[in-house]
């Protein structure tokens, strides 16, 4: 497949129905993971828990939650997706990342309103969170993930604006140092 990490969930997930309690889809969940673990570690392939806010799924909506089942599926090979669009919709601080910051894999940028590619008018926020991101140490991919109608206009200017912030963090990180 040529993949360095799969992202793991779906928009429904039946373990999560009323028939079994939180701990047991967890467990559950868990028990899947292990499965697929075996598989995808033997292919040198990480798999990253996506969190999805309440309107898109049933279970596993923040990234704490998506920490626990990386945590109860005791894979060293099974880590977190951080989804800043949804993360922003269910109102989890960014400081989540703090608690395993090892546990992270990679990162979903979207603008919180509208889901659209990350817009210059924002760019304090963004850059807030890529220097939270980039303070645990995390320096592997992040992606957009966002609509658009104009793809070719809007993936340009968040790729400009993303690499600016990215670049303004190194200067002033360099400028502290000295």
């Amino acid at each position: 497949m040529g993949n360095k990490s799969n992202c793991f969930w779906k928009r429904r997930c039946p373990i999560s129905s009323r028939k079994y309690t939180i701990t047991e889809a967890f467990q559950r969940l868990a028990q899947i993971l292990r499965l697929i673990n075996s598989y995808a570690a033997s292919h040198k392939i990480l798999i990253a828990i996506e969190h999805l806010r309440k309107t898109e799924c049933n279970f596993i909506n923040t990234y704490s939650e998506a920490l626990i089942l990386a945590d109860i599926s005791n894979c060293s090979n099974v880590h977190c997706l951080l989804d800043i669009f949804h993360l922003f919709d269910e109102k989890e601080n960014i400081s989540v990342i703090e608690k395993k910051p090892e546990r992270l894999v990679h990162v979903h940028f979207a603008e919180p309103k509208g889901r659209i590619f990350p817009v210059e008018a924002n760019k304090k926020y963004y850059s807030t969170i890529v220097q939270h991101i980039m303070q645990t140490g995390y320096n592997q991919r992040i992606s957009i993930e966002a609509y658009s109608k104009d793809f070719r206009n809007d993936a340009s200017k968040a790729l400009r604006l993303m690499k600016s912030i990215e670049e303004e963090i190194k200067n002033k990180n360099i400028f502290l140092k000295h």
